[in-house]
C-alpha cells in the first residue's frame, strides 16, 4: 500500500483500536514496555497501534493543510513528515504526549526492539527534552540502548539464547554503522540510564 501522500510531503497511517491487534502482540510489546519502564523509573507510557494508510483517506479526515500536532493527535489518523516514515515505532516529539506508535505487524524480535526504542525516548523526553530534540543525541542513545536492554529483558525471561544475542549485537553493529554514516562525530552510546545529562 502507497501511504506516501506526494502532495503533502507526508506518510499517512491508520490508528487502530486494540480490538484489532492480537492479543499476543499487544501483550509481548506491554510486558518489553514495563520491563524498560522500570528500569527507567518512568510511567509507561500509552501505546497506539498503527498500519499504512491511503493518503486520500487520510487527507479525507485530516485536511488538505498539514498541521502538525492535530496530524498527530486526531483520534483515527495521522499524518508524518517525509524522512520520518515508520517502519517499527514512533515517538510523537510534543512533550504533553505520552505514547509510542507500534506497527502491528512487526514480528520476534523488531516489536520488542521497537517498544524499547520508543520507551527511551520517552524517558529523554520526562528526563531531559533537549536530548529528545537532538535527533543525534536521541538516536545515539536509543539505539544502543534498546539493543543492551533486550538482552537484558530476554534474558531475565530465560529466552537470551546464544542465537538471539548474537542476533541483537549483529543488529546493534549496523545501526552503529549506519549512525556513523549520518552522523559522522556523533555518539552511539547508550547514556547513563540515571541520567540523561551526563
Amino acid at each position: 500500500m502507497m501511504h506516501r501522500d506526494f502532495a503533502l510531503h507526508r506518510y499517512c497511517f491508520q490508528k487502530l483500536s486494540s480490538t484489532v491487534v492480537a492479543l499476543e502482540t499487544q501483550e509481548r510489546a506491554l510486558d518489553v514496555i514495563a520491563f524498560v519502564s522500570a528500569e527507567l523509573g518512568i510511567a509507561p507510557p500509552d501505546v497506539i497501534w498503527i498500519q499504512p494508510a491511503l493518503p486520500a483517506v487520510t487527507t479525507g479526515a485530516l485536511g488538505h493543510i498539514p498541521q502538525l500536532y492535530a496530524d498527530h493527535v486526531h483520534p483515527e489518523f495521522a499524518r508524518i513528515p517525509d524522512g520520518n516514515d515508520i517502519h517499527g515505532g514512533y515517538t510523537p516529539e510534543w512533550p504533553q504526549i505520552r505514547q509510542i506508535w507500534l506497527r502491528r505487524e512487526l514480528g520476534f524480535w523488531g516489536l520488542e526492539f521497537a517498544a524499547a526504542h520508543e520507551t527511551r525516548h520517552i524517558f529523554q523526553k520526562d528526563k531531559d527534552i533537549r536530548i529528545f530534540n537532538d535527533e543525534c543525541r536521541a538516536e545515539g542513545d536509543a539505539y544502543p540502548y534498546a539493543y543492551d536492554v533486550l538482552k537484558r529483558y530476554f534474558a531475565s525471561k530465560g529466552r537470551l539464547t546464544p542465537e538471539i544475542e548474537a542476533e541483537i549485537d549483529g543488529k546493534k553493529e549496523q545501526a552503529r554503522s549506519v549512525f556513523l554514516t549520518r552522523w559522522p562525530k556523533g555518539r552511539f552510546e547508550a547514556l547513563d540510564h540515571g541520567s540523561t545529562t551526563k
